[in-house]
C-alpha cells in the first residue's frame, strides 16, 4: 500500500481533466470537511472540480459556493434497503442523475466518499467510461452495526468486494482501515492506498480565541466531534469528577452535535457538572474554539483520521487522546501527545491533570505536535497524493 507522499507540489498543468467529488451528504462531519478542504485547495490551484451530494443535507454547500467552487445536490433522500421498491428507485434515480452530470460536465475523475457515493460513483463512472474512479473510505468500521447473521452484512461485503475491485484505486485514511478493506472485504492489495487526511494548517494561525462562553481563570478543556457512542464523550463525566477531586477547577467545552446530546446533557446535570461541561453545538469556527482551550482531549473508542485532532496539532495545543490505532497513526505518546486507554477515566484525568500542572511539558508537546502537523498533514500534501493517484497510468 502506498502512503501519502511528502514531496514537491504537483503543478497545475499536470492536473487531470475535471474532477467530480461525490459524497452522500455535505452536512457537518469529518469526511464532509475533508471534501470541502480538498475542493477549495483544488480550486486555489486552478484545477477544475465540482462537488455533488446525493442527499438533501448540505449545510457546507454555501461555503463552497461562496469560494467559487461549483456545488449541487441531487436532493434524493435515502430510503431503507428494507423498502426494496423505493430503494431501487433511489439507486436508479441517482445513477441517472450522475451519468447526466458526468457527460454534461466532461468529468475525467470521479472521486467518491462515504457509503452510497462509493457504490454509485463506481457504477456511474464505469458506465460512462470515466478515466479514473477513486473511492476514499473514511470509517474504520465500514460495516454498520447490525444483529448477528443479518443478511445485509453479507450483501454489503459482497457488493464492496465486487465494486471496489473495479475502482481505479481505493484509499483508506488509516492503516487499520486499509487492513479491514483487505482482510474483510477482499480489496486487492494493488488497489489499496493509505492517504492520511490533511487540513489547512495555516488556518490555525488565523483563529481568534472564543471567550464568550468560557469562564476566565480556569483550565479550559476542549473536545470536538459528533455526539455519538464512538466519540465517547460520556467518559468526561467521571473524568471531570476526578479532576475536581484532585483540586482542579476545569471547564470542558464540547463542539459538535448528535443523537446523544439530550442524554449527555441530562447525565451532566444529574452529576452536578452543569457549569463545567458546556455544549456549544455544531460550530463553523472549530479552529477558534480549539484556540481558546488549554488542553485538547479526544477519548474516542475508535478513529480513522480525526480532522479535529489534526487541527489541535496545528494549533500547537497539548493533546490527551485515546490509545487506539487511528490516533496512534499520527501521535507519539510522550512526544506529541499523551495517549491513554479510552475506557480508563482515572488515567485520562491523570494525563489532563499532568498537563495542567506541568506547563513546560504541555508547551513541548504542543510545539512538537504543531511541527508534525505542518510537516506531514497539511492539505497540500494530501492533495498532491490524490493528484498522483488521478494521474497514474491505467483505469
Amino acid at each position: 500500500m502506498s502512503a501519502q507522499p511528502v514531496g514537491p507540489r504537483i503543478a497545475s498543468h499536470e492536473a487531470p481533466s475535471r474532477v467530480l467529488l461525490l459524497i452522500d451528504d455535505l452536512d457537518c462531519g469529518g469526511a464532509q470537511q475533508m471534501v470541502v478542504s480538498l475542493a477549495l485547495e483544488l480550486h486555489r490551484r486552478g484545477i477544475p472540480c465540482l462537488v455533488c451530494a446525493l442527499h438533501p443535507e448540505a449545510s457546507l454547500g454555501p461555503r463552497l459556493q461562496g469560494s467559487g467552487v461549483p456545488f449541487f445536490s441531487l436532493n434524493r433522500p435515502r430510503p431503507s434497503i428494507t423498502e426494496p421498491g423505493r430503494f431501487l428507485g433511489y439507486v436508479l434515480g441517482c445513477l441517472k442523475d450522475l451519468r447526466a452530470c458526468i457527460r454534461r460536465e466532461g468529468i475525467g475523475v470521479v472521486h467518491a466518499h462515504l457509503s452510497d457515493a462509493e457504490f454509485l460513483g463506481i457504477l456511474a463512472g464505469r458506465l460512462c467510461g470515466v478515466g479514473k474512479v477513486v473511492v476514499t473510505v473514511h470509517s474504520q468500521r465500514p460495516l454498520p452495526e447490525r444483529r448477528a447473521f443479518d443478511p445485509r452484512t453479507n450483501l454489503r461485503i459482497w457488493l464492496t468486494r465486487l465494486l471496489f475491485n473495479r475502482a481505479s484505486a481505493v484509499v483508506a485514511v488509516s492503516e487499520e482501515t486499509a487492513a479491514i478493506l483487505r482482510d474483510v472485504f477482499g480489496v486487492r492489495r494493488d488497489k489499496l492506498h493509505v492517504i492520511i487526511n490533511g487540513i489547512d494548517t495555516a488556518a490555525a494561525d488565523q483563529a481568534s480565541a472564543v471567550a464568550s462562553a468560557i469562564p476566565p481563570g480556569r483550565p479550559v478543556l476542549c473536545t470536538v466531534g459528533r455526539l455519538a457512542a464512538q466519540k465517547n464523550q460520556a467518559v468526561f463525566l467521571p473524568v471531570l469528577t476526578e479532576l475536581l477531586a484532585r483540586g482542579l477547577d476545569p471547564v470542558l467545552v464540547v463542539a459538535g452535535d448528535g443523537e446523544l446530546r439530550p442524554a449527555l446533557e441530562a447525565a451532566r446535570d444529574a452529576a452536578g457538572l452543569t457549569g463545567r461541561m458546556l455544549f456549544l453545538g455544531q460550530r463553523d469556527d472549530v479552529a477558534a474554539v480549539i484556540a481558546a482551550s488549554d488542553v485538547f482531549v479526544l477519548p474516542s473508542l475508535y478513529e480513522g483520521t480525526s480532522l479535529a485532532l489534526l487541527e489541535a496539532m496545528a494549533a500547537g495545543k497539548p493533546i490527551v487522546a485515546s490509545d487506539v490505532p487511528g490516533n496512534r497513526d499520527i501521535l507519539r505518546d510522550g512526544e506529541t501527545a499523551l495517549l491513554c486507554p479510552p475506557d480508563a477515566p482515572d488515567v485520562l484525568a491523570g494525563a489532563i491533570a499532568r498537563l495542567v500542572a506541568e506547563p513546560a511539558l504541555a508547551a513541548a508537546l504542543g510545539a512538537a505536535a504543531r511541527a508534525e502537523a505542518r510537516e506531514k498533514y497539511d492539505i497540500s500534501g494530501m492533495t498532491d497524493a490524490y493528484l498522483t493517484l488521478w494521474n497514474a497510468p491505467g483505469r
